[in-house]
């Protein structure tokens, strides 16, 4: 038999190298990060950004319970990646966490802005001209667990139904807020435009300069909505339009189709076999139909 040689390498191996551009896209978040330490001062121990940097390099591994930082508190690697000053022990984790999340949510949107701003990658205009931003609920399945927020959601399962936003046709997330699985889709959704609209103009204008097209389905059919996205034109910013499945609740819609083909203004289309649209937009004193 050939002899073994066993030697220690003068480096370290690591399964995580990727964390390198997740470090690399953080440092440019610095600005950022440096305001959030500012907002959330700490008299001694680790800094809220350091506490961010941590659990951000956790979350990309697909790990989200606090305990799994106790895997990297020997490595080296992981800090100098991730510009980590000083981790965090799973107790303080978790603890700063629960005391400080809800403040450092607000810091949430302006790192994802300053870092699709700083990187201007192709979002995807639509061939008309649009830069799309696609807004909708959709059901995580919790079932059998006691979490806070747990409901039965519109899917027939319980969980929760999380708010997502993507910008551009290939999907640049914008928000995902985690809502309560009972919690209707058109319900505070104002709040959620009231963010993200603003920042998808401010992207389209340092980008691709396109008019923004607001798309969501019938769970928004709401005139509260509609008024909302419309205000977003009085900034100056990119146009916003928007299209909004409508939902018929209690129209009649055999009667209004009759109202329609007795007026002489509607203009039928039948795009294929079976299918025949009009398109009216008309202002109603609750909104946009």
């Amino acid at each position: 038999m050939r002899q073994l040689i066993v030697k220690q390498l003068d480096y370290d191996l690591t399964p995580v190298a990727g964390l390198a551009l997740v470090g690399h896209y953080l440092k440019a978040l610095q600005p950022v990060l440096a305001r959030l330490d500012a907002a959330l001062p700490v008299k001694s121990g680790v800094a809220n950004s350091d506490i961010v940097r941590s659990y951000v390099g956790l979350l990309v591994q697909g790990k989200s319970d606090f305990d799994a930082i106790e895997n990297f508190r020997g490595d080296a690697f992981y800090k100098q990646a991730l510009g980590i000053g000083l981790l965090p022990s799973s107790p303080t984790l978790r603890q700063r966490m629960d005391a400080k999340a809800v403040e450092m949510f607000d810091f949430a949107a302006p790192m994802i802005e300053t870092l699709l701003a700083g990187q201007r990658p192709d979002y995807g205009v639509l061939p008309c001209g649009w830069l799309p931003l696609d807004v909708d609920t959709f059901a995580m399945d919790n079932g059998g667990t006691a979490k806070e927020g747990v409901g039965r959601t519109y899917a027939g399962v319980d969980g929760y139904c999380p708010l997502a936003a993507y910008l551009g046709s290939h999907g640049f997330c914008l928000e995902l807020a985690l809502r309560p699985g009972v919690q209707h889709s058109a319900s505070e959704t104002d709040f959620n435009l009231e963010r993200v609209i603003p920042m998808a103009q401010r992207l389209s204008a340092a980008g691709p300069k396109a008019p923004i097209l607001a798309r969501l389905d019938s769970g928004f059919d709401s005139a509260r909505l509609m008024r909302g996205i419309e205000a977003c034109n009085a900034s100056g910013l990119a146009q916003v339009d928007w299209l909004i499945k409508w939902n018929p609740r209690s129209t009649d819609v055999a009667a209004l189709a009759a109202r329609l083909d007795a007026d002489a203004a509607t203009r039928w289309e039948q795009p294929r076999a079976g299918k025949r649209i009009t398109r009216r937009v008309a202002l109603r004193r609750t909104g946009w139909v």
